[in-house]
């Protein structure tokens, strides 16, 4: 099975997919607490991520730039799979269409995953 995306170390997914080591080389180890400072937008998305109820109109290009920001690693899988894993948590998550919005199952798990990485949001 081919993979899209690698990583800058040999990393194999759930699914028995091995990225080598600096093939396309497009995906960067870095952590959250290695980037800089969220911007207001990006500490507004993720209370959005976080908010209860769970919301129905967060658009899954802005939850792409929040998860850039917070340096996760994404690589494409197939179809329109996302591979994305932080701090050694590893998840896919299935790009939505035709409808831009992020189902509220996909923000449950999405919160989890960050949760489970170590990133919260400010109180």
């Amino acid at each position: 099975m081919p993979c899209v995306a690698a990583a800058l170390t040999p990393t194999v997914w759930a699914d028995g997919c091995v990225l080598p080591v600096g093939e396309f080389a497009r995906l960067a180890l870095v952590s959250y607490h290695d980037t800089m400072e969220l911007s207001s937008r990006h500490r507004k998305m993720l209370r959005a991520v976080f908010a209860d109820p769970v919301r129905a109109d967060v658009k899954w290009a802005d939850v792409e730039t929040l998860l850039h920001a917070l340096g996760v690693d994404i690589g494409e899988g197939r179809g329109l799979r996302v591979r994305i894993q932080l701090n050694g948590v590893r998840a896919v998550f299935h790009r939505p269409h035709p409808i831009p919005d992020t189902d509220k199952g996909a923000l449950r798990s999405l919160r989890r995953f960050l949760i489970e990485a170590g990133v919260k949001p400010e109180e």
